[in-house]
C-alpha cells in the first residue's frame, strides 16, 4: 500500500490513472473508489481526487468477504465498502 501523486491532463478518467500505473489486474478484480465512493473505471476525475485501488482478494476485516467467486460478490464487497469505508 502507498500513495503516488501522479499528473493526469485535465480532464482525464480512472482509467488514464490505471494505465499509468501500468496495472496488471484485470479491470473486473478491481475495486475503485474515489474519494472513498466506488466507482468505475470510466468516472471522471476533478483536480484533487483521490483514487483507491484495491485488488479484489485483498482481504480485510471479518466482514469483508475473502474470495470473489461471481459478480454478486463483487457487488456485495462494493456495497460493503460504500457502507463501511469513510
Amino acid at each position: 500500500m502507498g500513495w503516488v501523486d501522479i499528473d493526469l491532463p485535465d480532464p482525464s478518467r480512472v482509467l488514464a490513472v490505471i494505465q499509468s500505473l501500468e496495472i496488471q489486474f484485470p479491470l473486473s478484480s478491481l475495486i475503485i473508489a474515489v474519494n472513498g465512493r466506488v466507482v468505475d473505471e470510466e468516472y471522471l476525475l476533478r483536480p484533487g481526487d483521490e483514487v483507491s485501488l484495491i485488488p479484489s482478494m485483498s482481504g480485510g476485516s471479518a466482514g469483508y468477504p475473502h474470495r470473489l467467486k461471481t459478480s454478486s460478490n463483487k457487488a456485495k464487497i462494493k456495497s460493503w465498502l460504500s457502507e463501511n469505508v469513510v
